[in-house]
């Protein structure tokens, strides 16, 4: 509502320090991405591909590369971040963190792919995913050829043999195949879903989560121990969430673009959870006014007090720059 006044909200920074290990991690990761980019250029101009495939692999390069280290950056943060929701609760506070993502539809592949046997512990949920999706799936591995049509104008053209089919160009795949193994070792260094770090940090029965989630893994302990479970998602879970949160039965509140729309996260007169609402935004998505949307789940009309909003960063001055 844009008549609701913003007196009486506060607002702070976290401003979280990469630890070395977590430097050791982004430097990794950013070797990992150099590595693929040489080897893109490298094949583009060993298979002598026009300028439509050379834009193509280029674009979907940068595309998945500035992914790979949103959701990168959203993960580092957490320490800082989960640090503070702990101090909250024991403040007795109610902490709501604000999210754009989830890697539902990442989490949804590896699942569809599954091999009989394999356990949900052995997925990779990871943004790494993103960058070894893109090398399988964009890295161009096509031979062209120029060839001069009637009228005298010469064109590159895919290479094709007698049936009809693409010729590949066999160093570029040979660089296509290397480049999958030497990534997988980045694993290690790669840190898990942000939304997933949360809830199994807190519990599934203490974190309400608001996305457009069809499908998540929890940790669930039985006569087996503890272990991943599928458990399916759909409007009316959120709703339950929601009413949970409102309701005073779960203490941290963790919602999506998907899932937030329209809903309603304040300090309701009307609710039993009157406590002041710490609204972190761990991850700020590329448009102000929808993060400024987002702000607006927990300050609204009938309230017992207006929220306190909390902007997460790391010391990477790429971030700071993008966020202010």
């Amino acid at each position: 509502c844009r008549s609701l006044s913003f007196d009486g909200v506060k607002y702070e920074r976290i401003e979280h320090a990469l630890s070395e290990d977590q430097v050791t991690a982004y430097d990794k990761c950013a070797e990992g991405w150099q590595a693929v980019l040489n080897a893109v250029l490298k094949a583009i101009e060993d298979t002598n591909a026009n300028a439509r495939t050379k834009g193509y692999a280029t674009g979907h390069f940068w595309a998945a590369h500035q992914r790979f280290f949103d959701q990168i950056i959203v993960s580092l943060q957490l320490p800082s971040v989960i640090k503070s929701i702990e101090r909250d609760l024991a403040a007795g506070h109610a902490p709501v963190v604000q999210l754009v993502t989830t890697g539902a539809a990442k989490q949804g592949r590896a699942i569809a792919a599954m091999k009989p046997g394999e356990e949900y512990e052995d997925l990779d949920l990871s943004p790494l995913e993103s960058l070894i999706g893109y090398v399988r799936t964009h890295f161009p591995v096509q031979q062209y050829e120029q060839v001069t049509d009637d009228s005298g104008k010469v064109r590159t053209v895919p290479v094709l043999d007698s049936n009809g089919n693409a010729v590949l160009n066999p160093e570029a795949v040979e660089a296509r195949d290397r480049l999958i193994v030497e990534l997988e070792s980045l694993k290690a260094f790669i840190p898990a879903n942000p939304l997933d770090t949360i809830i199994n940090h807190f519990g599934h029965k203490q974190v309400a989560e608001i996305t457009g989630r069809k499908e998540r893994l929890i940790n669930v302990t039985d006569e087996r121990g503890t272990h991943l479970e599928k458990e399916s998602r759909n409007k009316a879970s959120n709703e339950a969430d929601s009413d949970a949160f409102q309701d005073d039965r779960k203490s941290v509140l963790v919602f999506s673009k998907a899932g937030g729309t329209g809903r309603s996260f304040h300090a309701d007169l009307d609710a039993k959870n009157q406590r002041l609402r710490r609204h972190y935004l761990l991850q700020a998505g590329w448009r102000a006014d929808a993060a400024v949307q987002g702000f607006g789940r927990t300050h609204r009309s009938n309230q017992k007090q207006p929220p306190e909003y909390i902007v997460v960063g790391l010391n990477v001055k790429g971030q700071k720059r993008f966020t202010s």
